[in-house]
């Protein structure tokens, strides 16, 4: 060696003696060389996953003396009573530090290393859910993923479950002592969900232990979404009016496509109204205020709470009327139709109820038939017709129309002539003069005629409207003469005789009178009938009268001065 120079000490010369001389001397002198001492004894703690640097080294038993670490291939730093802290994951060497008195320790290899299990999250199920979501690939089993940030290889050991979810899932296809390598991911299993979970959210750990003891756990979660089911009307029953609009029916719940029930069939009520309290068929109805049944708002809610305006094929019968009408009577009738006193709300029905009508009018009746008229109130909207009552009815007959060629006069001598002085008698007689009681009554609409008037030069009336009447007058004079007879035509209004003044016949009966050889003085026109009334002689016939008698006079004067002077001659 120069003198000055340094002389690298190598390992094999640790912990031995060293001679060095100088070239002039005989003898050198001894060194001893000391040794290293010992490796730290270092503990390592892993890092929390592998973008932290939470990872430490810890020295134990450090002592007084100085220690520093690096990572392998980094520059050494010094650490704080033999420990040092924010470590990311990596292989490091730890040391006691060198004085000026002792060589650094020997080298500790120390490890932080990391690892983790992802955590695992399945997507959404709906309540009912199948092995697979319908349209969907969602898985139902998801891998363990074990990711080793850390030098070291890592031996998973043992997978389980904890946490308070922890039933929902299950661990499928375990793998004892899997190996992960340092830096490397790997799955160590797989993870499912259980089938026929309820609606909720369900979370657990899975918990990764390995050889050495440690442990790592992730979070697992499953969310079952309740199901959402229609609403729709099942049925509805039928009623009887009852003026409300309540309703009672069923509903049924359908699920999604791709989805069933099974044996959970979930059930709903609301309250049923139908569009209008009248009764009819094919009633719409609407639901309101629709609830699921006792225990299935879990895992099923509703898309919708009400239902508008569905026809459906219930009906609201009509109610039966318990009312019966009151004051049935016939109003009037005739020889061929009756008519009742009608009143509101009421029918009427002539042929046992094969046919009704609201006017309460029969027409084209037979006469003298015994007639059952119904009346019942009507069916209505919301009603069914009433029980019946009945009344009877006789029609009358059928009226007399008498013919005024058969009203006559009679007792006029036509074949021979009267004698002045004599008396004429004479009777009229109207057609229809057998319509009397007791043996013919008049009826609605009879027709008869009655004498009311003569005339020959001599007036007469009648006013006691008799069917018959007669009439006698004197004789004074001689002649040709006609006796006129007025008849008036009547109708029987059901009650009286009543005059249709536009209507009237004349009978005539002409009659001839001689002069007899003794005449009267006085001329007195008679009748057998106390409502005669006799009129004045016309101013032409009282001429011709006083002519006639003053003629009579004339011939009797002359007779009997004749005749006197005959018996003077005898």
């Amino acid at each position: 060696m120069a003198d000055g120079q340094g002389m690298k000490i190598t390992d094999e010369m640790l912990n031995k003696s060293v001679w060095i001389k100088l070239k002039t001397e005989a003898d050198g002198k001894e060194f001893k060389i000391p040794k290293k001492d010992d490796a730290p004894n270092v503990t390592a703690t892993n890092a929390s996953a592998k973008d932290k640097k939470d990872g430490t080294l810890t020295v134990t038993n450090p002592g007084s003396a100085v220690y520093e670490y690096h990572i392998t291939g980094g520059a050494w730093a010094g650490m704080t009573a033999g420990k040092a802290t924010g470590l990311a994951a990596g292989s490091y060497e730890v040391r006691k530090k060198a004085t000026d008195t002792a060589f650094a320790s020997e080298i500790a290899v120390a490890n932080v290393n990391g690892s983790y299990v992802k955590n695992i999250a399945f997507s959404d199920r709906y309540y009912k859910y199948t092995d697979n979501a319908p349209n969907t690939n969602d898985p139902v089993e998801l891998g363990i993923n074990v990711s080793n940030f850390g030098v070291d290889d890592v031996v998973v050991t043992n997978i389980s479950l904890n946490g308070l979810g922890k039933d929902a899932f299950e661990i499928a296809n375990p793998t004892p002592n899997t190996t992960v390598k340092g830096g490397k991911e790997g799955v160590v299993s797989t993870v499912k969900f259980k089938p026929g979970l309820n609606a909720g959210n369900y979370k657990a750990s899975v918990v990764v232990t390995y050889a050495n003891g440690k442990t790592n756990s992730a979070e697992i979660s499953f969310t079952v979404r309740a199901l959402k089911v229609t609403p729709s009307i099942d049925s509805v029953e039928s009623k009887t009016y009852d003026k409300s609009k309540n309703a009672k029916g069923k509903l049924k719940l359908t699920p999604p496509n791709g989805y069933s029930f099974g044996n959970d069939e979930p059930t709903a009520t609301g309250k049923f109204v139908f569009d209008s309290a009248d009764a009819g068929t094919k009633k719409a109805v609407s639901v309101s205020d629709i609830k699921l049944g006792s225990g299935f708002d879990k895992n099923y809610v509703l898309s919708s709470t009400s239902i508008k305006n569905k026809t459906t094929s219930a009906k609201i019968n009509k109610a039966k009327n318990t009312k019966k009408p009151e004051d049935v009577k016939v109003s009037s009738f005739t020889y061929n139709s009756i008519t009742m006193k009608t009143a509101s709300g009421v029918e009427y029905s002539i042929d046992d109820g094969d046919n009704w009508t609201s006017t309460g009018s029969f027409k084209s009746l037979k006469e003298k038939t015994s007639y059952t008229i119904l009346a019942r109130f009507k069916e209505s909207t919301n009603y069914e017709a009433s029980k019946s009552v009945s009344v009877e009815q006789t029609t009358l007959r059928n009226p007399i129309i008498s013919n005024p060629q058969n009203n006559k006069v009679t007792g006029v001598q036509t074949t021979t002539s009267y004698k002045t002085g004599s008396t004429l008698t004479f009777t009229a007689t109207g057609a229809g003069s057998e319509i009397k009681s007791p043996s013919q009554s008049p009826s609605l609409d009879d027709v008869r005629y009655i004498p009311v008037s003569w005339t020959s030069y001599v007036n007469g009336t009648w006013d006691n409207n008799a069917s018959s009447n007669s009439g006698s007058f004197k004789l004074n004079s001689s002649g040709s003469y006609t006796l006129s007879v007025s008849f008036q035509k009547q109708k029987y209004d059901g009650t009286n005789w009543v005059n249709e003044t536009s209507t009237k016949d004349t009978k005539s009966v002409s009659y001839k009178v001689v002069t007899s050889t003794t005449t009267s003085s006085t001329n007195k026109n008679t009748t057998n009938k106390t409502g005669v009334k006799t009129g004045d002689v016309n101013p032409i016939m009282l001429m011709v009268i006083l002519l006639v008698v003053s003629g009579a006079v004339i011939v009797v004067l002359v007779v009997r001065t004749r005749s006197k002077r005959r018996q003077h001659r005898e």
